[in-house]
């Protein structure tokens, strides 16, 4: 099928972002995870996420004034965790079908 003509078909899908948030005030960062169609996907990915990262968060903890693994204590209390946002994604069935037409 060409998609190239079909202004008035709906090619808009939802979607959701999975992703976590990490840093300070002024390097505050965003790294995006992935991208699934099934939200309990995402639920169950960020719960899991979670639930890693307080654990670690928990072990480096004992080893704050370890000059060894401060880096790494430091790297991990600063991110946030994960989190997930609906999102829409535009001329879905473009995407289905592997074309990459210009709008």
């Amino acid at each position: 099928m060409d998609l190239r003509h079909t202004k008035n078909m709906n090619t808009k899908k939802e979607g959701y972002l999975v992703k976590y948030y990490g840093g300070d005030w002024g390097d505050s960062y965003e790294t995006n995870i992935f991208v699934t169609f099934d939200e309990q996907v995402a639920i169950d990915y960020v719960k899991k996420f979670n639930r890693i990262l307080q654990a670690y968060k928990d072990f480096y903890e004992k080893f704050d004034d370890n000059d060894e693994l401060v880096g790494r204590y430091y790297t991990i209390e600063r991110i946030d965790g994960a989190q997930y946002t609906k999102i829409e994604i535009r001329q879905y069935e473009k995407l289905q079908m592997g074309k990459n037409y210009d709008s």
